[in-house]
Order: structure tokens, then C-alpha cells, then sequence
């Protein structure tokens, strides 16, 4: 269920290190605070999902021409499993569509089941797969690629 007092908004330059810290804390693999920043000067759409004005989600997606890319996507491990990704993807999706992307492709660990579940049930298909894609600390893992064509209806709300 979703709390009533939680907003999507975009992401500013002032929310960056809050979503550093956010991603340090939940990803094997984080974004940096240049990362963040470099997405918001190249106007990727980068947004937060908050909850009481505190930031427990961030989801960012480039796009050249009809191609979008969800580029990380990460939800506080305290709010997990109550529908914030699916709902930060949603609406990324439908932006992307409407800015005129014809499909979304992302990268995830291949051993992150719960995301390729989401990711899954939201119309995403397998595509492919980088080998050796990830680099952590305990070695190199694997990504799956996944893409959603345009329209989907499965990815709504």
C-alpha cells in the first residue's frame, strides 16, 4: 500500500547527497555524487520518491531518440516490498514515452531476483546478457538485459 504522504518529484542538485548516501546504503554497486550530477546537466529525468519530505527512493532514465534507459533505480531497504519501484518505474516509463521513447532497456544483476520479478511482471522481457558487466568487490557478476516495448499495459498502475 501506498502511504499518502509519499510524492514523486525531480531530483535536484540539493538532494544529491542524500541520494548518494541512499544508494551507498542499499546498492552492491553505487552511483557517486558525479553521476547524479552529470545525469541532471545531461536532462535525464531523474526523480525522488519521498515519503514525509525524507527521500526513500530515486529512480534515473536517459533516452536518445526512441530509446530509453533505466540507468539505476534504488529504494530504501526500510520500504522495501510496499510498491516504490513499481511506482517510481511507472511513472519513468510513461515519461519516457511521452518524451517519445518507443522502448526502455536496463541492465540488473542477474543474481537480483526480487528486481528481475518487478521488472518481469511489468512487461520486461530478456534480452541478453552482459558478462562480467558488474564489478564488486568479491568479482565480477553478470547483468541481464531486459527491454519493454511500447505501448505495454502491464507496467501501469
Amino acid at each position: 500500500m501506498i502511504d499518502q504522504h509519499m510524492l514523486i518529484r525531480d531530483l535536484s542538485v540539493s538532494d544529491v547527497p542524500n541520494v548518494v548516501e541512499l544508494e551507498q546504503r542499499v546498492m552492491p554497486n553505487p552511483w557517486n555524487e558525479r553521476q547524479f550530477k552529470d545525469s541532471l546537466l545531461a536532462g535525464h529525468y531523474c526523480s525522488v520518491l519521498t515519503q514525509k519530505a525524507e527521500i526513500v527512493a530515486v529512480a534515473v532514465f536517459s533516452q536518445v531518440v526512441d530509446q530509453a534507459e533505466l540507468l539505476s533505480i534504488a529504494v530504501d531497504t526500510s520500504q522495501h516490498r510496499k510498491g516504490l519501484a513499481r511506482r517510481l518505474l511507472t511513472r519513468g516509463l510513461e515519461r519516457q514515452k511521452e518524451d517519445g521513447a518507443s522502448f526502455c532497456v536496463l541492465e540488473v544483476m542477474d543474481s537480483n531476483i526480487p528486481a528481475i520479478h518487478l521488472y518481469e511482471s511489468m512487461g520486461f522481457r530478456r534480452c541478453g546478457v552482459r558478462k562480467s558487466y558488474y564489478k564488486l568487490a568479491a568479482g565480477a557478476v553478470d547483468a541481464l538485459v531486459m527491454r519493454l516495448d511500447f505501448p505495454h499495459k502491464e507496467y501501469q498502475e
